[in-house]
Order: structure tokens, then C-alpha cells, then sequence
């Protein structure tokens, strides 16, 4: 579709067409969408328009986004990598907080339910780039960092998650380097409507 035309522009016919062509080889589409001739059956049109309108806008999606200078484009990626690393890291935990609860409580001397509070995104450090290789623009290592308004104590609930990952997985322990640095000082207010257990702050 030319992208730079509204959805029903009769340019976009063309590709409307190749579109139907196209799926009209599938087994599911000769099964079920069309007649033996490659035509389409009519209780089955709105589904291919719905087909053709997602692969207009993604396609618009693309070219918008590829029209950005390759630093936006860089920064932009970089941020998706990083949200998608926390939510794994996120996800980890909460895994190993079910699987080894027993074994956490014990080391924390805290009770399940109030480290169970502190499993969120929100009390997460985040992590930029450090070192990047010159070849492949891949990052070496990564710089942590850490929400000063924390607590050595929950420092140390999430380093306890963490080392019994690590002790489950070798991939874990041949992750790249990462330096550690002090954020923010604030705490941010999702975490401060959790009213979570005092010891999870680093007292003024």
C-alpha cells in the first residue's frame, strides 16, 4: 500500500490485489476464504479488509519510524531493549520468589508477604548502555542504576533473587558486565500508594 494515501485511496487497489494473491496460495485461504477461481467469498471480505488494514498501518508504522534521524532511531531501540530486559529480569524474580520462598524469607528474616509487596517494576533498577562495541554497536556492558531511596535491605532481597537465578542458570552467570550507580532520590509515586513496609527505604 502507498502509505503516504488513506486506507480506501483506489491507488492502494494494486496492492489490495497482491495482498489477496498472495494469501490466496495459503491452504487456509483456498480452505476457507475463497472460491476455486481466487475469488473471495463475501462473508469473508471484511476479514481480508481487516488483513489489508494491518498491514497499511504497519507498514505506515515502519516508514514513519525509518524516517527518523538514526540517533532517534538508536535511542528508541534502546529503550525497547531495556523495558524488555526489566520485564524479564521482573519475571525471573517473581519465578524465583514462588520457587524459593522458604529459602528468601529465611536470609531476609522478613516475612513472604511483605517481600512479595516489593516485587514490582516500579522499585526495579534500570540500566543504560555502557560499553559499546564498535563493530556491531552491541552493547559490552551495562550501567545499573540503582534508586537511591532504597534500602541496603531490599538491595540485598533483590541480590538474594538474583544469586539463586544465577545458581539455576549458566546463561545467567556469562551475562555481560554491568558497573553500578546511584539514581534517584525520589520515590516514585506508584511505590508510594503501595504503602509497602518502611524497611524497604533508606531512612533520612
Amino acid at each position: 500500500p502507498n502509505c503516504k494515501q488513506c486506507l480506501r485511496h483506489s491507488g492502494n487497489k494494486e496492492a489490495y490485489d497482491g495482498i489477496l494473491e498472495v494469501l490466496c496460495r495459503t491452504d487456509y485461504f483456498k480452505a476457507k476464504m475463497c472460491d476455486t477461481n481466487g475469488n473471495l467469498f463475501k462473508d469473508k471480505e471484511p476479514y481480508f479488509k481487516l488483513i489489508c488494514r494491518e498491514v497499511y498501518y504497519g507498514l505506515k508504522k515502519k516508514e514513519r519510524f525509518l524516517a527518523l534521524p538514526l540517533d532517534v532511531i538508536a535511542a528508541e531501540n534502546a529503550v525497547k531493549s531495556f523495558k524488555a530486559r526489566k520485564t524479564r529480569k521482573f519475571t525471573k524474580r517473581k519465578e524465583i520468589f514462588s520457587s524459593c520462598t522458604d529459602t528468601v524469607t529465611n536470609r531476609m528474616q522478613k516475612s513472604a508477604e511483605e517481600c512479595r509487596r516489593f516485587l514490582m517494576k516500579d522499585c526495579m533498577s534500570d540500566e543504560e548502555n555502557d560499553t559499546i562495541d564498535p563493530n556491531t554497536g552491541d552493547a559490552i556492558s551495562f550501567k545499573v542504576i540503582v534508586p537511591e531511596w532504597r534500602s541496603d535491605k531490599l538491595n540485598e532481597f533483590y541480590t538474594v533473587l538474583d544469586e539463586l537465578h544465577a545458581n539455576r542458570s549458566t546463561r545467567y552467570k556469562l551475562s555481560k558486565k554491568r558497573t553500578y550507580h546511584s539514581g534517584p532520590m525520589d520515590v516514585p509515586d506508584k511505590v508510594i500508594k503501595k504503602r509497602l513496609p518502611g524497611w524497604g527505604f533508606r531512612q533520612s
